[in-house]
């Protein structure tokens, strides 16, 4: 081989070694981690590819070896080795909690849960309830005793998974043990019963978990496309900074809107997929659908594509707690600096409609001049137009816990069939509302036309 020839066949190895590292490169800085060490989640931007979204979709859980991990179809060395540092990630999540469950606790844990529905769907149907019908959904009195363990387990695990507080609070009954009667353990081979045994606190756990799963499948139903496509509809719940998903059953122990949030991004479904088998229904978004529908969860005509675009449906404890404290407040301090102007002695008409709860605008008309009521020599009487918006600042300033509860949902969204207020009920329809023959705080903006 002449000189020329080895240099020309060095400069193209040269160049195709260059060129697979920068695809490397350009593939990893997509995902914004660094090979090949563990996860870094505060590099995880809003932009990432497909690939990112479908490994963590179906993240690496302790029952992987029953998982069939769904990839794109530009999987390569790269997915691979991502697959590889996820595994290692959750595993060491779950060697950090301590919480992960044998194969046998699982099976236990889902068929628990299966013959909690089952007992309930039996009720149900034995009192001929239909699905509009009303629902006993209290809880009984001494839900702190040993037995009512699972209640207490339970409270406040399906915000933002129903659109109805009756439908939440269903779901939280169904493992109150003090009102329900143990479930019977059921064998679908021979039709027989025999009495269940109240499981103990971690199997309670799991089996929350799965129904929180089976929520999160029935939430799926009509959605269509390509895994990238149906990741991008809940890429707006991923925020910079999230931790890597959890192993599938993970017990979070301070449930809160993070929670909730992450728990609708990543979308993991396996474990309702696994109930649904156990009760010998369809393994499908439309079967978890179903069976949600058939035990009075939710009814046919459920926004699901408000519970799945994640918007708060109702508000937290904490929340509710914090407008309470908000409201207690009497410092104003537009007061205090002495730029508070006293309107109260104009006629002011809000221009809400009858049935609006959070009345924020009203107009009113102030007559100058003529009577020299304003000291300018008399003159032709002139007209000035003022605005009043309720002052949200007054109870909310800058910084404010109740401004970062607003914050969370960003604006009030107004449906057909319900209204979810950006503040609490006390603060939108109460406090802050501009009622009548009441003192309200304003901001206000006088106008002459000429």
């Amino acid at each position: 081989m002449s000189r020329s020839s080895q240099l020309a066949a060095a400069a193209a190895l040269l160049f195709i070694t260059a060129l697979s590292s920068i695809q490397v490169a350009v593939g990893f800085s997509q995902v914004g981690i660094n090979p090949p060490s563990s996860l870094r989640p505060s590099l995880l931007k809003r932009d990432c590819d497909a690939r990112y979204t479908s490994t963590t979709c179906c993240g690496a859980a302790s029952i992987e070896e029953r998982r069939t991990l769904s990839w794109t179809k530009r999987s390569n060395n790269y997915c691979n080795h991502y697959n590889t540092a996820l595994k290692s990630s959750a595993n060491d999540a779950a060697e950090k909690t301590g919480d992960e469950l044998t194969d046998e606790e699982i099976d236990e844990s889902i068929e628990y849960l299966a013959n909690l529905i089952k007992a309930h769907l039996d009720s149900r149907k034995s009192s001929n309830e239909d699905e509009t019908s009303e629902i006993d959904v209290k809880p009984s009195a001494d839900t702190n005793s040993e037995d009512g363990i699972g209640y207490q387990l339970a409270k406040g695990r399906f915000i933002d998974l129903t659109t109805t507080l009756e439908g939440e609070l269903l779901l939280e009954r169904l493992f109150d043990t003090t009102h329900n009667p143990s479930p019977q353990s059921i064998d679908n081979t021979t039709a027989t019963t025999t009495p269940a045994t109240t499981p103990n606190k971690r199997i309670i756990q799991h089996a929350i978990t799965t129904l929180q799963s089976l929520l999160i499948y029935g939430i799926q139903i009509g959605v269509k496309g390509s895994e990238e496509a149906q990741q991008k509809m809940v890429r707006h719940l991923f925020r910079s900074g999230d931790a890597p998903q959890p192993p599938t059953g993970t017990w979070i122990p301070d449930w809160n809107a993070d929670c909730i949030r992450r728990l609708k991004f990543f979308r993991d479904v396996w474990l309702g997929k696994m109930l649904l088998a156990k009760l010998i229904r369809k393994r499908t978004a439309q079967g978890a659908f179903d069976l949600l529908v058939d035990m009075g969860v939710w009814d046919r005509h459920v926004d699901i594509a408000l519970l799945r675009s994640g918007f708060p449906v109702r508000f937290l404890e904490s929340e509710l707690e914090i407008s309470k404290e908000a409201e207690r407040n009497e410092h104003d301090p537009d007061a205090v600096l002495g730029i508070r102007r006293d309107l109260r002695e104009q006629k002011v008409y809000t221009v809400d409609s009858a049935s609006t709860l959070d009345i924020d605008d009203g107009i009113a008309v102030e007559v100058l001049g003529g009577d020299d009521s304003d000291g300018d020599g008399g003159g032709e009487a002139r007209h000035r137009y003022w605005i009043h918006i309720a002052d949200v600042d007054r109870y909310a300033p800058r910084g404010s816990k109740l401004l970062n509860v607003a914050e969370r949902r960003g604006t009030s969204l107004y449906l057909p069939t319900m209204t979810l207020c950006m503040f609490p009920p006390n603060m939108s329809s109460e406090i802050m509302s501009l009622h009548a023959y009441e003192d309200k705080y304003a901001l206000s903006l006088g106008v002459e036309l000429n």
